[in-house]
């Protein structure tokens, strides 16, 4: 990209070591762009899996939680009593 913005200097040496050192910032930046570009991608995937896990476990909870709470809940027998038993 450096080399087609400056077409007409490169013939000179000055200009040509400042064509080669753009690139090599350019090159530098978007490795690290691209680096911490990868590391939020990671740490969202991680962050999605962790939540996934945790919303897992809170369904997890409350079917437990209603299950105990129909163990819990006291029958009542209305039906009146017969003498024999």
């Amino acid at each position: 990209m450096a080399i087609t913005l400056i077409p007409c200097f490169v013939s000179h040496s000055w200009t040509r070591d400042l064509v080669e050192n753009i690139d090599f910032l350019m090159l530098q930046h978007c490795s690290l762009l691209f680096w911490i570009g990868g590391t939020i991608l990671v740490l969202g995937a991680e962050f999605r899996i962790q939540n996934s896990e945790l919303i897992n476990d809170v369904k997890d909870d409350r079917n437990l939680m209603a299950e105990n709470a129909k163990m819990a809940v006291p029958y009542h027998d209305y039906r009146p009593k017969q003498n024999g038993n």
